[in-house]
């Protein structure tokens, strides 16, 4: 129900049966050492937004997004890890349409723990629109990162808004774009929200079990005893 909610069809020809939890399981990735932003070359004095998904993710509608919102809050740093080959192109869009260049970091792809400590570095994740993040949303959570998302209208475009919702994070699931771009922002701006959010996360993890393996898979089996 958070990522395909009811009165939320999109023509499946199969029947749709929904689990009881969320049906992303959530996996804590062991971190290698503490938060450190001198240690990956990240900025200090910035809000670095994480925004690490597959490059095919990224489209004119997000970017064009990102760019609002960090003409309206200079001190957001978006930072990705892309090939090399998607790099100069997402580049070359940022630029062409006024956006600063430092505000788009691209960093490299690091072994798992060594990412959760980059990840935890960050302040909080920005979703993808079309395709979200399953596998690096749960390791945002992870490393105690909020996620702003846009509830779209398919499973694949709920996957980051499905995970907030189920950890009791509404006021980071946005219903429109200038909502999402609005949340980004005010996170930047005000550092008393993020302390806020990342405490109802921890909270939202313990209270949904979110981490142990057991939920997704009781779950599972009391929709095939059903």
């Amino acid at each position: 129900p958070w990522m395909h909610p009811f009165g939320c069809e999109v023509g499946f020809p199969d029947p749709v049966k929904r689990l009881g939890t969320l049906m992303l399981p959530g996996l804590r990735t062991a971190s290698e050492g503490p938060a450190d932003r001198a240690r990956f070359g990240l900025p200090r004095d910035a809000v670095l937004v994480a925004a690490f998904n597959n490059s095919y993710k990224y489209d004119a509608r997000l970017l064009d997004a990102w760019l609002q919102a960090a003409d309206r809050a200079p001190r957001a740093v978006f930072v990705l890890s892309t090939p090399q080959e998607a790099q100069a192109r997402l580049r070359a869009f940022w630029t062409s349409r006024g956006g600063r260049p430092g505000q788009l970091r691209f960093v490299p792809r690091l072994p798992p723990a060594q990412h959760a400590a980059r990840l935890a570095s960050c302040d909080f994740f920005a979703d993808a629109f079309r395709y979200q993040g399953g596998a690096s949303g749960v390791a945002a959570v992870s490393a105690g990162l909020p996620i702003v998302a846009l509830a779209g209208v398919t499973p694949l475009s709920r996957m980051g808004a499905g995970l907030a919702s189920f950890l009791g994070l509404e006021d980071t699931v946005c219903a429109d774009v200038p909502a999402y771009i609005d949340t980004i922002v005010t996170l930047v701006e005000e550092e008393g929200m993020r302390r806020r959010l990342k405490a109802a996360l921890v909270r939202g993890v313990e209270e949904t079990d979110f981490f142990n393996p057991r939920r997704v898979a009781a779950a599972l089996e009391h929709l095939y005893e059903q």
